[in-house]
């Protein structure tokens, strides 16, 4: 009988309520004539949905290997350090090589064997990119596919914009797919919540030049015991969170902007491109122009 009460003039019932922030953001959404897609590693920092229209390109991690078909549609979380290969052509010796051209663009006959590939990047901010390395496969069928086949059809008659009811449809394929994850898959919230504040704070800040101290400050802690309070919380000290924070906003850039590996250090908050290239190799294992060269490239 306590929560039975008379709310007027809109008001609603106080009861408490809260809600994880998710912060959905789409980096790319595409439809491709793929000819070649081989890699040894395509770790990145987002999200990214595929589905194939053949069989005929593979998937693999860790020595587990997903042979894709169109009746499965993959889902890949950000950090996973996967690589795929594609059989319908001559093997070529490069280990990281990518050619292809959006489906539209079909004015005249190629030489090569190509599968038309669907693919979606994407980032959902804290603690949803935050998964253990995986692959899922899911059937691809009901609403989701039909989500997948009205994708593919704006796509092939590609516009500079995508409409308002092209978005809501790529935001439902990737609630739909979300709801697909087992619940025990999603990593545990931060147990303190004096971190989750920083972090948040972090995550509107983190091109800024910030300062331990100033974090520290700002949850009335000391600097020594934050940052141990930081550490047990994420694994990372704050340096390496914002470093690392940092890095993946210019991976992102790498396969989704033209702007220069310059101009992307700049834009990422390191002072030149020389640590910026020292610290992408630290944590990728490749130079930002080779990185940079996993995106899709145009074919001739």
């Amino acid at each position: 009988m306590n929560e039975i009460g008379i709310y007027r003039e809109g008001g609603l019932p106080p009861f408490p309520v809260g809600f994880l922030k998710y912060d959905l953001k789409i980096l790319r959404c595409s439809y491709w004539d793929v000819y070649y897609w081989q890699h040894d590693s395509l770790l990145a920092p987002y999200w990214r949905i595929y589905w194939n229209d053949r069989e005929g390109a593979s998937v693999f991690l860790d020595g587990e290997r997903w042979e894709m078909t169109p009746s499965r549609i993959y889902l890949i979380p950000p950090n996973t350090a996967f690589g795929s290969r594609m059989e319908l052509n001559p093997v070529r010796k490069d280990r990281n090589f990518l050619m292809g051209c959006p489906v539209s663009d079909d004015s005249h006959e190629r030489p090569l064997k190509s599968m038309k590939h669907f693919f979606i990047h994407f980032t959902a901010g804290l603690p949803w990119d935050h998964l253990s390395p995986s692959i899922y496969q899911f059937e691809a069928r009901g609403e989701k596919m039909g989500l997948v086949d009205e994708l593919r059809d704006k796509l092939s008659r590609p516009a500079n914009i995508m409409d308002r009811r092209t978005i809501f449809s790529v935001r439902a394929l990737i609630n739909l797919l979300f709801l697909e994850i087992p619940d025990g898959d999603w990593p545990d919230d931060i147990l303190d919540e004096r971190i989750s504040r920083i972090l948040a704070f972090m995550e509107s800040h983190y091109l800024e030049p910030l300062q331990v101290k100033d974090l520290a400050d700002l949850v009335n802690m000391s600097e020594n015991g934050f940052s141990r309070l930081f550490r047990k919380n994420t694994d990372k000290s704050p340096r390496e969170f914002l470093i690392s924070r940092r890095l993946e906003h210019a991976c992102t850039l790498l396969h989704h902007s033209d702007d220069s590996i310059e101009q992307i250090a700049v834009r990422s908050g390191f002072c030149d491109r020389s640590y910026f290239s020292r610290m992408f190799i630290r944590k990728y294992g490749t130079g930002p122009a080779r990185f940079r060269k996993t995106s899709f490239n145009r074919s001739n």
